[in-house]
């Protein structure tokens, strides 16, 4: 499976290469539904690092069972665990955001945080906090393709209703 970045960068460059307005219906709802596979991957990836960039900061707080509860969805509550989703994404799909996520920002230091010099905490977050403005950027440019390619085959679809041409 090649890296994330580089599957989305693809996808990107496709987009971007074709005249939407002569491209058949059925590739570019292939390519849509690429595009949404990829954005869910990239999506999951940035709620996992915003996961952990809300331990490392509320490190206070960040005791055993509070970590467990933000990874472990079936746990207790605590006030790191509230921005948890249930995220259905296909097993490889999870793991190739989480190679990126590697590659990005290096291994998840949540489990070692109390380990760590403020000095090596801060440089930490900071990765965190960069990784997670490198993978915002690349999902507004997934929405932006995909909006084209909605808009696209809305206006294919109202003119031709029937056929869907």
């Amino acid at each position: 499976m090649a890296d994330l970045r580089v599957q989305i960068n693809q996808w990107l460059e496709e987009v971007d290469e074709l005249d939407l307005g002569q491209t058949p219906v059925e590739s570019l709802r292939t390519l849509r539904d690429l595009g949404r596979r990829l954005e869910n991957s990239i999506s999951y990836a940035r709620r996992v690092l915003q996961t952990r960039l809300d331990i490392a900061t509320e490190l206070d707080t960040a005791q055993p069972a509070s970590i467990a509860s933000v990874v472990a969805p079936h746990s207790d509550p605590s006030p790191l665990a509230e921005r948890h989703v249930e995220v259905e994404i296909p097993e490889d799909d999870m793991v190739g955001a989480e190679a990126y996520l590697r590659l990005l920002v290096g291994g998840d230091r949540t489990h070692s945080l109390d380990l760590l010099d403020e000095a090596q905490l801060a440089s930490y977050q900071a990765r965190l906090q960069e990784g997670e403005r490198t993978i915002s950027g690349l999902r507004r440019q997934l929405h932006q393709r995909l909006d084209r390619l909605g808009s696209e085959l809305v206006r294919r679809y109202q003119q031709h209703p029937v056929s869907g041409v």
